[in-house]
């Protein structure tokens, strides 16, 4: 997390390497790395200038928010990471996101990424608001329904009617594609995007 004082203080050297030094220490391990900015306890200016730093700095990630502040992920603060490191830098939004429609509308604003404690809500939203990608093939439906994010399952079946929408749907909860089948009209398989869990 940011050092909110520092932010505050206008002490962007202290926040530029402190960034600097933990992403330095986890590029050397190979790990992922996520600068969280706290975003409801900063101006657009103080956002702006965190993604100037990081943009610097090469994080992995820059999220929005702990999910403990005053407030969560907003479309505004996405489409202004967005809009300041493009495809430079990951973005996940977190904090606050508790329905498909909120997680799409983040999607849609630029996250790469969606933190949430409903995955297995939005999930079965996901579902129900695209019944066609799974109601052809009624009997494969229990057997790939990815009811999964909550209950800690790693893997998970998805019909890929729509394969772009769902795979970068999918992606932003935290699931990586694996394995990419295509449907078989002659055997009127089941066609599946198989993915597992990098949360």
């Amino acid at each position: 997390v940011a050092n909110l004082v520092k932010i505050k203080s206008g002490d962007w050297a202290y926040v530029e390497d402190e960034m600097a030094r933990i992403v330095a220490e986890c590029k050397k391990r190979g790990i992922v790395s996520k600068v969280i900015f706290e975003n409801c306890y900063l101006t657009d200016d103080e956002k702006r200038h965190m993604c100037e730093i990081a943009l610097r700095v090469k994080p992995t990630y820059i999220k929005t928010s702990t999910g403990f502040g005053t407030g969560g992920a907003t479309v505004e603060d996405v489409r202004l990471m967005k809009a300041c490191v493009g495809d430079e830098i990951l973005i996940k939004a977190a904090g606050g996101i508790r329905t498909y429609e909120q997680a799409m509308a983040m999607i849609e604003a630029g996250a790469n990424r969606i933190g949430t404690s409903k995955g297995d809500v939005i999930v079965e939203q996901f579902i129900a608001e695209n019944k066609w990608f799974f109601s052809k093939h009624m009997e494969c439906e229990k057997k790939w329904q990815p009811l999964c994010l909550a209950n800690g399952i790693s893997h998970i079946g998805i019909p890929t009617g729509k394969l772009d929408e769902s795979k970068a749907f999918y992606q932003a909860l935290g699931f990586q594609p694996v394995l990419d089948t295509t449907f078989d009209h002659s055997s009127n398989r089941v066609s599946f995007l198989e993915c597992s869990n990098l949360c």
